[in-house]
């Protein structure tokens, strides 16, 4: 079947998409594609610790939920974190009332956001190209190495993607399908989808699909579809869940929802505010790193594409794409992972370029498909000789310590993978048909997986805290008071899982405390019922008493010097854990 879009200006979309959930007659395919799914999204999830900061902060708010039994107000370390909607933590404060506490149940919402935002793209891919355009886009979109980054961490941004992903796939469904119940059905769906973006993320929920739909519609001269929109079901549900949601938050915390649109969103998009700018270009590297290895397939991209705008499906893919990636590039704040949101049509537009180009008899380039092998044979190879010639490289290229330590185990290992790898590039050149191309990339990323899963784990050792608080946890009381010493140890709360606050010593004058614009600036109280948290260096000073309370103290071993002094006795070390020491003043 050629991957040229179907046209489909007077055939119902309800009825594409009916075919798109009967089998597909190569079954070993969609097998081992779902096979491969499992892989990415769901093999050894829980296995890594939770890195630091994100990871270890997000847990712990969503755990906190829980514990203080408070939906409308996200509490880290038992002090108000009004820098992110609470409805931002929700899905992993319920996977946590499912399933419990754990590494996880709190990946599992993004793991689900994967999964589920990569069958929304062969859905509408299978609508619009056919049953092999349709595997190719999901194959893309899941093996990218950003979103498969983000889909195995305690983010919220992989379950937003997901809605802002349906929200969008149904108003081309809805614009594409007569005035029937499916249609009314499809806006319904885009309506919703939209308020728990928006929800979960604040304007930005809202702004960019709106944004994608209008230009659009302007665009293709299609404003008359604005009509079909089914204001009177949809928009009373965008608002009731907007309204009740962040009307009830603001009344828990009054002021919440001033400094939240106005610094978090207004303030961060046009000043330096936040103090996290970066050039204009700044998302074509993240862009040119977070796709590959499909990165290649871009130039293709925008040569196939290239004067074919009058194409409304074309055009619906591209202004999805270029929207929230200028967006982003316009903001005074930057982030890798603001230009997730793009990655589901690039990955569209990559999977028809593949297709068309192994379809068109007239010019077939099987070396295409040999491409995202060779880049993976080439990184491997090159990680290889970083490890035996790094005194050769360049001070930038060379391999941290600690990283050399992680390969020194697994170069063999490694060396392999990249051997396997350019064997599968050389083979790629030599097929006849799609199927074997598919079935042996899924098997291929499968082993990569495999690999990546096996050294995460290593990784994830020396980005969290979780070794620190098993090995202190042997000296830690029922009633002792743990104190955390100008550090920022973001998991540390999650795995000690405490039931009440951690004293956080800092100087009182940092714009960031525990990753907090917020808690730095407004030092809010605590959860009703719990003490005090804050405390400046010359208050913990006075409190620091050899005979009074028992105080476990975590910190940098370089402070040491410091916090002697400050409290005129030298602390008695209890534990180490490479550069952060547990002392107590007993």
């Amino acid at each position: 079947m050629a991957a040229h879009f179907v046209d489909l200006p007077n055939v119902e979309v309800f009825l594409t998409l009916r075919r798109s959930l009967t089998p597909f007659e190569n079954r070993l395919s969609v097998f081992v594609f779902l096979l491969l799914c499992y892989f990415i999204f769901f093999y050894d999830l829980g296995g890594p610790a939770l890195f630091e900061p994100d990871e270890g902060r997000n847990a712990e708010v969503a755990r906190e939920i829980l514990l203080i039994n408070d939906w409308a107000t996200p509490y880290y370390n038992f002090l108000p974190r009004l820098d992110k909607p609470v409805f931002f933590y929700w899905p992993a404060a319920l996977s946590f009332k499912i399933f419990g506490v754990s590494e996880w149940s709190a990946r599992l919402p993004s793991a689900l956001g994967g999964l589920g935002c990569g069958l929304l793209i062969y859905l509408i891919a299978r609508t619009l190209l056919g049953p092999w355009g349709a595997l190719w886009s999901s194959l893309i979109l899941v093996t990218s190495t950003e979103y498969f980054v983000l889909s195995r961490i305690v983010i919220a941004e992989m379950v937003l993607v997901f809605f802002i992903t349906l929200s969008l796939c149904s108003f081309y469904w809805g614009s594409h399908t007569e005035r029937t119940t499916y249609g009314r059905l499809f806006y319904g769906l885009m309506w919703g989808a939209t308020g728990i973006a928006f929800l979960a993320k604040g304007p930005v929920g809202l702004l960019l699909p709106g944004a994608v739909i209008c230009i659009y519609l302007f665009l293709s001269r299609r404003w008359f579809l604005i009509r079909d929109w089914e204001f009177f079901l949809g928009l009373p549900v965008f608002l009731i869940l907007v309204l009740a949601g962040y009307a009830w938050s603001e009344i828990k915390n009054p002021g919440y929802l001033s400094y939240f649109l106005f610094e978090e969103n207004f303030l961060r998009f046009f000043t330096s505010h936040f103090e996290r700018g970066a050039p204009w270009y700044f998302f074509l590297g993240v862009l040119a790193v977070g796709f590959l290895p499909w990165t290649f397939l871009i130039p293709i991209i925008v040569k196939e594409t290239w004067n074919k705008l009058s194409d409304d499906k074309i055009l619906f893919l591209i202004v999805w794409t270029l929207v929230p990636l200028l967006f982003f590039s316009l903001s005074n704040s930057k982030a890798p992972h603001y230009i997730l949101v793009i990655y589901p049509p690039l990955s569209i537009l990559a999977g028809r370029s593949l297709t068309r180009v192994f379809e068109d008899s007239l010019r077939r380039k099987n070396w295409v498909f040999s491409l995202p092998w060779l880049t993976l044979s080439t990184l491997f190879t090159f990680t290889v000789l970083s490890f035996y010639l790094a005194d050769l490289l360049p001070q930038e290229l060379r391999i941290p310590p600690r990283g050399l330590q992680i390969l020194q185990g697994n170069i063999t290992l490694i060396l392999l993978l990249g051997l396997i790898f350019l064997c599968l590039a050389i083979g790629m050149r030599f097929s006849a048909n799609l199927d074997g191309p598919y079935c042996f990339s899924c098997l291929g990323f499968c082993v990569l997986f495999l690999f990546l899963s096996a050294i995460t784990g290593s990784i994830s050792s020396i980005r969290s805290s979780k070794e620190l608080a098993e090995k202190s946890a042997r000296v830690i009381g029922p009633k002792d008071q743990i104190v955390i010493y100008d550090a920022y140890l973001s998991s540390l709360p999650f795995y000690l899982s405490i039931d009440r606050p951690i004293w956080v010593v800092w100087s009182g004058q940092k714009s960031r405390l525990m990753g907090s614009s917020y808690i730095a600036k407004k030092r809010p109280q605590p959860a009703p019922g719990y003490g005090r948290v804050l405390y400046t260096f010359e208050e913990f000073s006075e409190l620091w008493k050899p005979f009074g309370e028992k105080l476990l103290v975590f910190i940098e071993e370089k402070n040491l010097p410091r916090l002697a002094e400050q409290v005129a006795t030298v602390p008695k070390v209890l534990v180490k854990v490479d550069d952060i020491v547990l002392v107590t003043n007993r």
